[in-house]
């Protein structure tokens, strides 16, 4: 199981998943859409669930001269965690060729002409 905090900044063109990233336990970074374009970016930090970064996050994201509008902690589930893998092995799964899908497709057709 892990802990996740949610950060939402102001980044003015600086690199705030390098500087998480940077953070000692951090496990994994994601940049989230907001559905914003008011130049605010969410991202969600992995982190061990024994640990409480709140204060490490907060004191590196302000020490990069990013704005931190809103900070948020969760425990991550192991349904979450579950999903989350499941829909990682989808995107990855390999897609058909086209000769594959054309050679299936002309099967049919000559099945069905038969």
């Amino acid at each position: 199981d892990f802990s996740e905090i949610s950060v939402l900044v102001r980044d003015h063109g600086k690199d705030v998943g390098s500087v998480l990233r940077g953070l000692p336990g951090v496990k994994e970074v994601k940049s989230v859409e907001t559905g914003k374009d008011n130049g605010t970016r969410k991202f969600d930090v992995s982190l061990p669930q024994d640990e409480d970064l709140r204060g490490a996050v907060a004191k590196a994201i302000t020490g990069a001269d990013i704005e931190l509008l809103e900070m948020a902690s969760r425990q991550v589930t192991l349904e979450e965690i579950f999903i989350r893998h499941i829909t990682k092995e989808e995107d990855h799964s390999p897609e058909p060729e086209a000769n594959e899908t054309a050679t299936a497709n002309s099967t049919e057709e000559e099945e069905a002409s038969e």
